[in-house]
């Protein structure tokens, strides 16, 4: 009986170090502070309503947000709004539109999540699921952001239309 509980604590004592360490060398791997690098929408928008139409609109972000990734498996993540100030019609071409300044980590959410070979999976604390992808171990992008913004119509027409945002960040 007492060699039984001896295999059995053994046992036990080699699973729980084996599973911790490789999680933890993972979650190493990822964590710290990441910073913003670039935002990036999928068609071509008219952003401060100059008449250029361009899918990175990074510059029009005063505030910066960041990614805090925690090695205890937790990480925070800033809301982000994109609010349209005023608009107007414009006489034959659409519309005219001033957006308010994006706002940024006001407030900054925490997060639990699980580290992927290709991805991180965030589990929200209301119950969602975001996933950021990594294009490589210093940079990690999402884009299950989206916000109505101005683009041109295929018969030149200016119309508000939803696109998806793509938000990528550098580690620190």
């Amino acid at each position: 009986m007492k060699t039984i509980r001896i295999f059995s604590f053994l046992l036990l004592f080699i699973l729980i170090n084996c599973r911790s360490d490789s999680d933890q060398t993972t979650i190493n791997q990822i964590s710290g502070n990441y910073k913003l690098l670039r935002i990036t929408v999928s068609e071509p928008v008219d952003y401060n309503a100059d008449g250029i139409f361009e899918t990175d609109v990074t510059n029009y972000f005063s505030c910066a947000p960041k990614l805090i990734i925690s090695n205890d498996g937790t990480m925070k993540y800033p809301s982000i709004n994109i609010n349209i100030a005023n608009y107007s019609m414009e006489m034959g071409t659409g519309y005219m539109i001033s957006y308010e300044t994006p706002e940024c980590e006001s407030p900054i959410y925490n997060a639990i999540f699980k580290n992927f070979e290709n991805n991180i999976s965030v589990y929200t604390e209301w119950g969602d699921n975001l996933t950021f992808y990594k294009k490589d171990l210093n940079i990690l992008y999402s884009n299950f952001n989206s916000a109505n913004l101005v683009i041109e119509d295929s018969s030149g027409h200016k119309i508000l239309k939803r696109v998806s945002l793509e938000f990528q960040y550098i580690k620190n």
